[in-house]
C-alpha cells in the first residue's frame, strides 16, 4: 500500500469509497459504499443504527439494509482486507466518526489506520501540481478544500437541486415525521420522501465523484476545458 499522502492509479481504481450522512456530534445515519469490481462498480447505502424497525427505501425503491454502525464497518473492514483494498474518504470525518462511534478490535483498528485515505491532501497536490494559478476562496461555509470545487476540475456533473449543506435538515424532516408516524414510510408526506431522496443520491454523488476525482488525479493533468464554479 502506497502511503498516507499518496494513492497509485490502481489504488484509486480499487479503492473502497465511503460517505457517511448524518448530524454533527451524533452517529452517523447513513453510510454509503462504493468499489468497483473488475468492469462493475457496486454502490450500497446502509442505514447505520441501533433501531432494527427503521424501514427505509433505497433509491431503487428496495428496503435498505438497516444495521448497527459497528456491524456495517467490522463488515467494511473485513472486505477491504480480504480483497487488499484501500478506504478512501473526503477529509478525516470518516476515520473520525469511526474511531468516536466504534469499539474495534486492535487488528481491525491497526488495519483501518493503514489502509485509510483522506483524499484532500492527494487532490491539494494534484491541483497544484495541475492548476497552480487557480484559486479556492473560502465559501460561504468557510471551506476551500470543498469536494464540489474539485469535482468542477474535472467537470463532474452534480445536479443542481442536491444543493449544499442540506443533509441536516432534510435528515431532520424525515426522522421526525417517522417517529411521529410509527416508523412508516408510506406514510411520511411528498415533501419528506423527496428530502429522504435528495439525501440517499447527495450521498450517492459523493461516493461517484470522489472515485472519478481520484482516478483522473492519479492519471495526471488534462486540460481545464469548460469547468464551472458554482459558489
Amino acid at each position: 500500500m502506497s502511503s498516507p499522502r499518496q494513492l497509485s492509479s490502481r489504488e484509486a481504481r480499487e479503492a473502497v469509497y465511503i460517505d457517511f450522512e448524518g448530524h454533527a456530534d451524533e452517529p452517523p445515519f447513513l453510510l454509503g459504499i462504493l468499489r468497483a469490481q473488475g468492469q462493475l462498480t457496486t454502490f450500497e447505502q446502509v442505514v447505520v443504527s441501533d433501531n432494527q424497525r427503521w424501514s427505509l427505501p433505497g433509491l431503487d425503491k428496495k428496503p435498505l439494509l438497516t444495521e448497527r454502525l459497528e456491524k456495517s464497518i467490522v463488515k467494511l473492514l473485513a472486505m477491504a482486507r480480504a480483497e487488499r483494498r484501500l478506504i478512501a474518504a473526503w477529509s478525516t470525518h470518516e476515520l473520525d466518526v469511526i474511531s468516536t462511534w466504534c469499539v474495534l478490535q486492535p487488528d481491525d483498528a491497526e488495519f483501518l489506520a493503514a489502509a485509510y485515505r483522506n483524499c484532500i491532501p492527494v487532490a491539494r497536490s494534484w491541483k497544484a501540481r495541475c492548476y497552480p494559478d487557480i484559486v479556492f476562496e473560502r465559501d460561504a461555509f468557510g471551506g476551500r478544500n470543498r469536494l464540489y470545487r474539485y469535482l468542477d476540475l474535472i467537470r463532474y456533473e452534480i445536479p443542481s437541486h442536491l444543493g449544499r449543506e442540506q443533509t441536516g435538515q432534510r435528515l431532520s424532516h424525515v426522522t421526525s415525521q417517522l417517529e411521529r408516524r410509527g416508523l412508516r414510510f408510506d406514510d411520511l408526506t411528498r415533501v419528506a420522501k423527496r428530502k429522504w431522496t435528495l439525501l440517499l443520491d447527495h450521498n450517492r454523488h459523493d461516493c461517484f465523484g470522489l472515485k472519478a476525482l481520484m482516478e483522473q488525479v492519479t492519471e495526471g493533468c488534462r486540460p481545464l476545458g469548460d469547468a464551472k464554479f458554482r459558489d
